[in-house]
């Protein structure tokens, strides 16, 4: 077998100022990787006899990683998910807050929670989602009717939440996380003892397997050092000794790590990155699954305090990001790592991947550095025995085989898992492909003939209509494409064609007024028909339209009202897979546009108000929509 090229390498910035411990331990992870984090597959290409093919080329692409990179996310955010797809990144934890989702006994906020979340949107790009803080014992977020409810009736409600829960997202949710923190000693305002939370957690264990068979559980431990459980019978190293005396089920353990971080209120525990990555060694000998639920770092200082001897800064958050990664990443046991900070302004100081405005910060290229790094991509060429072999991280790859002589390709798809070794088997049957592929091109010339015949009719109708702007450039881009259909370049011809078509567009509108639209707050305040386009809590209003299909904009107008200082935001979806967000900055009636790509048929629109987050306040944000102009573009003589 000859390797044309080896898996694509990044190389990594050395970091000043290192200590030896931490330096030792980086170095060494680095090396570990290689056997932790690849696998083997050996994949066999044989002809339709069942006899190996020899001297095709194989180039791979690693497409998904069974690792998981995470973010934690607050709601769904069309820009923010730009940044993580370019980034690599794969799994979503949510805040399932208790006093938010549900408030008092009786009422269940879930259903705008769903919408503000995305996740199906989340889930159709293939993200793992966690569900986090189920039953964390926070005065921040316990309801008063669970903090003040008697033994008794706080386990019927347990049970009940989690029911609601896995009702509602099971569908979504991949893992749950049954508890945050437990027993910590600020997050225990039931003064929980460990028989306690063992009677919690095999109830709320027994709930998810019961509804979602296929879900999996995690307990997440703050401080895996225990430093701050001095007054506790069981610091978190050893609780899971107990949970196993106690035949608990669960199958993750999340850690978090901000140790040497901080926030307004609190500066946590200085603690090398090596010993915390010795931490995660000593839980891995309980013999499950390891998340590293919570990682974070500052990006900028307030304090004289910093690590490696630099004061916090924008480039020292990146480099403590990429070694902190590199060791949890070399650990066998992990299987994810969530950076918790997205954005500026959460929980530690400076701590997002993101400034403020949403715009990526060094660690944020350090992390996506890293992701890319540890992606497979490469070529190579089958042996004499039809034969080629490879390693690569975990996950799913795309492959082309290709015959240099005839050009032949066929495509396949196979797993890498870490640890092991595959095999795959292909089949290149060369008669079938060429006969595949004359009937490709045969149907891509016919394809490029009608649409060069359809922009041609586009042209004569603009030319009837006298719009000289849109024929001026139409023209040409036709005479290309006639051009390249004849000298058999079909994808050239269609590339010109198509950008004819686009030139000569007919734009046709529809406008859908409001009070024709579904408003999902209007049996539950009981709105008059005049006040049904107004969302004055986290909401949405919902039409069907039949669409085309390709570019499409959809002009809202709409105003708003936010005494906060924080204009009021809209998500606006088609169906399953187009989405766009506006912001609406004015107070008085004003048009609002987005563009999206849609797939022709009939599909719901959704306009789904996504940031009144102080519902009751009579000072709160407010949208209000009065109607919704869709506008698409024919690539066809109109019929009217």
């Amino acid at each position: 077998m000859l390797a044309l090229s080896a898996p694509q390498a990044y190389a990594t910035e050395p970091i000043v100022g290192i200590s030896k411990p931490d330096e030792q331990a980086f170095q060494q992870a680095k090396q570990n990787i290689e056997a932790v984090r690849k696998g083997g597959l050996e994949l066999h290409v044989v002809d339709a006899a069942g006899k190996s093919v020899s001297g095709v080329e194989v180039r791979y692409r690693q497409v998904s990683h069974d690792f998981l990179f995470g973010v934690t996310l607050n709601e769904f955010d069309p820009v923010l998910m730009q940044h993580w797809k370019a980034a690599g990144i794969n799994h979503g934890t949510f805040h399932f807050n208790w006093r938010l989702t549900q408030p008092t006994p009786d009422r269940n906020d879930f259903y705008d929670m769903r919408y503000r979340l995305g996740l199906e949107q989340l889930k159709a790009a293939g993200w793992t989602l966690k569900a986090h803080a189920v039953f964390w014992f926070s005065p921040k977020v316990i309801p008063h009717y669970v903090r003040s409810a008697k033994p008794a009736d706080f386990q019927a409600l347990s049970r009940a939440r989690i029911t609601a829960l896995v009702n509602q997202f099971g569908d979504a949710i991949d893992i749950w996380e049954l508890t945050n923190e437990p027993l910590a000693p600020w997050a225990n305002v039931r003064r929980m003892t460990v028989d306690d939370l063992g009677v919690l957690l095999q109830n709320a264990a027994a709930g998810v397997q019961a509804l979602d068979p296929t879900a999996r559980t995690l307990i997440n431990f703050a401080d895996p050092l225990g430093s701050t459980y001095k007054k506790l019978p069981l610091k978190p190293l050893d609780l899971p000794t107990r949970f196993a005396a106690d035949k608990l089920r669960y199958d993750i353990l999340g850690l978090q790590f901000y140790y040497n971080a901080f926030t307004p209120e609190e500066t946590f525990e200085r603690v090398s990155l090596a010993r915390m990555a010795e931490q995660v060694e000593a839980f891995a000998k309980h013999g499950k699954e390891i998340h590293i639920t919570e990682l974070c770092a500052p990006g900028a200082s307030q304090a004289p305090r910093g690590y490696w001897g630099r004061d916090w800064s924008l480039q020292l958050q990146a480099d403590y990001l990429t070694v902190a990664y590199t060791l949890f990443f070399a650990e066998p046991a992990v299987r994810s790592i969530t950076w918790w900070d997205d954005t500026d302004g959460g929980f530690i100081h400076r701590g997002g991947l993101l400034d403020a405005n949403r715009q990526p910060k060094p660690a944020y290229h350090a992390l996506q550095r890293l992701i890319r790094q540890w992606t497979t991509t490469g070529m190579t060429i089958t042996d004499a025995q039809g034969r080629a072999r490879l390693r690569g991280f975990g996950g799913r790859y795309e492959a082309t085989i290709r015959d240099p002589a005839s050009g032949l390709t066929t495509d396949t798809t196979f797993a890498v898992r870490e640890r092991e070794a595959l095999t795959h088997r292909v089949r290149f049957d060369r008669a079938q492909l060429q006969h595949a592929a004359d009937g490709i091109r045969k149907a891509r010339e016919t394809e490029a003939a009608t649409r060069i015949a359809q922009a041609e009719a586009l042209l004569v109708y603009w030319q009837k209509k006298k719009g000289a702007v849109r024929t001026r450039y139409a023209g040409p881009e036709i005479a290309s494409a006639k051009t390249a259909r004849a000298a058999g370049d079909f994808d050239g011809a269609m590339h010109s064609a198509n950008r004819a078509a686009a030139l000569l567009a007919v734009p046709r509108a529809t406008t859908v007024d409001a009070l024709k639209m579904h408003n999902s707050n209007a049996r539950k305040f009981k709105l008059k028909k005049e006040q049904n386009g107004e969302l004055f809590t986290n909401s949405h209003l919902t039409f069907d339209h039949e669409f085309i299909g390709g570019p499409a904009r959809i002009e809202l107008t709409a105003r708003g009202t936010y005494p906060g200082g924080t204009p009021p935001r809209a998500n606006i979806l088609v169906g399953d897979q187009a989405y766009a967000q506006a912001e609406v900055n004015r107070t008085e009636w004003g048009t609002y546009a987005v563009d999206l790509t849609v797939r022709p048929g009939r599909h719901k629109v959704v306009i789904r108000y996504i940031n009144d987050w102080q519902q009751g306040d009579p000072k709160e944000r407010k949208l209000s929509i009065q109607q919704a102009r869709i506008i698409e573009y024919l690539t066809h003589v109109p019929n009217d």
